[in-house]
């Protein structure tokens, strides 16, 4: 299959099974030194995925795709250092090994905000979560899109997903018939 971009690929128990594409190059930019193909083939998805409701809600999108045989996509915010991006994930189904998925990523636009300050300081709420899809930070049961570059200040003490998201999920139009978004 070709697969252009940065993509990976899973076997049926969602253990990265392969890594293609621009991985290798981007990696190392993006301070992932560790996180280079070899170290990474054979190791299970979840240990990189933060989160019991994200856990759940990509097993749902898993089993629908293997289930259905169709893609599914979803755009999400995944920021980088100074970078405020938009990606898109695409699931799909790998036509040459049965169960196997590939997971393609890529870039829809990024914004660079090098020159704007932290709104909030997190470190006065310690307790906060940030939404897996758009990063957004539960303040005292508020969610707030802070642009909170991810580092030690800015820690948060949990991923979920907020319920704008949760919404927009269940009322996706890109999902083809026969795939349903993952119930919560």
């Amino acid at each position: 299959m070709e697969t252009p971009g940065l993509w990976y690929a899973l076997d049926q128990r969602n253990t990265v099974a392969d890594i293609g594409g621009t991985w290798s190059d981007l990696a190392p930019q993006a301070g992932g030194q560790d996180a280079l193909r070899s170290s990474l083939i054979d190791r299970p998805l979840y240990g990189f995925v933060q989160g019991a409701e994200t856990r759940q809600f990509l097993d749902g999108i898993f089993f629908n795709v293997r289930r259905a045989g169709a893609e599914y996509r979803l755009k999400y915010r995944c920021d980088a250092g100074f970078e405020r991006r938009i990606f898109e994930m695409t699931v799909m189904p790998s036509d040459m090994v049965d169960g196997h998925l590939i997971l393609r990523h890529s870039t829809v636009c990024a914004l660079n905000m090098s020159n704007r300050t932290n709104v909030v300081a997190l470190s006065d709420h310690y307790d906060s979560n940030r939404c897996s899809i758009c990063c957004a930070i539960e303040i005292d049961g508020q969610w707030r899109d802070t642009w909170a570059a991810p580092d030690l200040t800015y820690f948060v003490r949990g991923y979920r997903i907020c319920p704008q998201c949760q919404k927009s999920l269940r009322q996706s139009d890109h999902l083809p018939a026969e795939v349903a978004a993952p119930e919560w």
